[in-house]
């Protein structure tokens, strides 16, 4: 009867993740009702055969751990910066994708694959969005990339870590660097196939029918008042103020694109030490300087 209730077990399992339960409750439910079923135990001799023998894993610890080092490292401002210097501004998806995989696979090799991607995505959705590049051409390539960079090294990939205790338990083992040479090789080759065949067979999905951007310049002059709300055509006069170390502290006003944000209609001003300046594309931003810009809803929740 073991394997049928496995079966079904698993089966309700991924009835109620695909219904929206958190992946991580699921499982531990799952583990429970298979210690209690008596189809794993809840402890023995060998501490990898019990029902906590993976949470005791050294390898699910050290990934575990990365997590919070990741999240320190992400409050600091310092790995949004670096990743948006390196990802820089492309003219097209080709050079885009280049740049996205180079970077998310050093990243993989330094800091573990599974923290760098979760960190690395809300800094790529906002830079695909100011660049105008599809966000659904940029996420496999990445997430490819982010592998096989973590077969640089052996804190990589969680798959090395668990490969290694196995091969320990067997009296063998391999070093920081051993698999560098070839996972170089596999990565050079990753990258070149990502940039040049990605953007032919990832194909971006076709949006609903809006204003064009033609429409909302035009728009945007037509209503040009830069102070209060557009009530009659949703479009708004917002502003909001550069973070100091943030990733436009320091950037252009032209590198930053943020006309080319979904629902932005005009960038108006920038208001730095109670002076008004005219937003020139060669403006450098500083701190605490403010911009103002007309955008519909949309625009005011991509900025």
């Amino acid at each position: 009867w073991k394997p049928f209730f496995v079966i079904n077990m698993a089966i309700g399992m991924v009835v109620m993740m695909a219904a929206g339960a958190p992946a991580e409750v699921v499982l531990i439910i799952g583990a429970v009702v298979f210690c209690l079923a008596g189809i794993v135990p809840l402890a023995d001799n060998d501490v990898a055969n019990s029902v906590f023998g993976g949470m005791a894993n050294s390898a699910v610890i050290s990934v575990a751990l990365l997590f919070p080092v990741a999240k320190a490292l992400g409050n600091t401002g310092v790995p949004e910066r670096a990743i948006t210097q390196a990802l820089g501004h492309p003219r097209s998806v080709k050079v885009g994708i280049a740049r996205l995989t180079v970077t998310a696979a050093v990243l993989s090799a330094i800091l573990n694959n599974t923290p760098t991607v979760a960190m690395m995505v809300p800094v790529v959705v906002a830079w695909a969005s100011r660049l105008g590049f599809p966000m659904e051409v940029l996420g496999m390539p990445m997430a490819f990339a982010s592998q096989m960079g973590g077969s640089l090294t052996l804190i990589g990939s969680p798959t090395n870590l668990v490969a290694q205790n196995s091969f320990v338990a067997l009296g063998c083992s391999y070093s920081f660097f051993q698999l560098t040479v070839p996972g170089l090789v596999v990565a050079v080759f990753g990258v070149a196939f990502s940039a040049l065949v990605a953007p032919k067979l990832l194909t971006p999905r076709a949006h609903d029918g809006g204003p064009t951007d033609t429409q909302m310049d035009n728009l945007a002059l037509q209503f040009a008042d830069d102070e209060g709300l557009f009530l009659d055509m949703n479009v708004y006069s917002v502003g909001f103020k550069v973070e100091r170390r943030g990733a436009m502290d320091g950037i252009t006003l032209g590198a930053i694109a943020l006309k080319r944000l979904p629902g932005v209609t005009a960038v108006v001003a920038i208001c730095r030490d109670g002076q008004r300046l005219e937003p020139m594309d060669e403006e450098v931003l500083a701190a605490d300087d403010e911009l103002r810009l007309h955008a519909t809803a949309e625009g005011v929740v991509a900025v």
